[in-house]
């Protein structure tokens, strides 16, 4: 059986639109799973069609939807003075917590670092490895998880309150 030209390219451009179609479609889910953390104390940001904020106490929350054709989104918990903030990146369609992650300030060394840690909050060995910083980082980065723990857990316990996280 021979396929002429005009049948085949007829065909690709068919197969071609029905993968982008359904790639979107699968998209627009995902990004519409994003509406279950935006509540009535959530703003649109007025840059931003897929970002909110929440600055109505002396904590800041926000949401980022995915940008268009990407499957990330992220939470966001800033404490009052903005030393550290918690980052949540959903997993697909939101159905749990697939990394979290701190930047935290360091007023000794001026400095901020971004550090992946694990359900319990403790520095992700393997996530922070494959950023590839330095043993004398790694250090330096655990020290100031252990000296703010307690700012960590409780910043991390109004945002799992805040959207409705496990």
């Amino acid at each position: 059986m021979r396929i002429n030209k005009k049948k085949l390219i007829i065909i690709s451009i068919i197969i071609t639109l029905i993968a982008c179609l359904s790639y979107t479609i699968i998209w627009l889910i995902n990004y519409n799973s994003y509406n279950r953390f935006i509540d009535e104390s959530l703003t649109k940001l007025p840059y931003s069609h897929n970002s909110f904020v929440d600055r109505s106490s002396s904590t800041i929350f926000g949401v980022k939807k995915p940008a268009f054709l990407s499957f990330t989104g992220k939470l966001t918990c800033v404490s009052d003075d903005g030393t550290i903030t918690i980052l949540i990146w959903p997993s697909f369609m939101s159905i749990k917590t697939n990394e979290i992650g701190i930047m935290i300030s360091d007023d000794v060394n001026k400095s901020t670092y971004m550090v992946y840690v694990d359900n319990n909050l403790n520095f992700n060995e393997k996530l922070n490895k494959e950023i590839g910083y330095s043993q004398e980082e790694a250090k330096a980065m655990r020290n100031l998880i252990d000296i703010h723990k307690n700012s960590i857990s409780e910043l991390f316990t109004l945002a799992k309150a805040k959207f409705n996280l496990y």
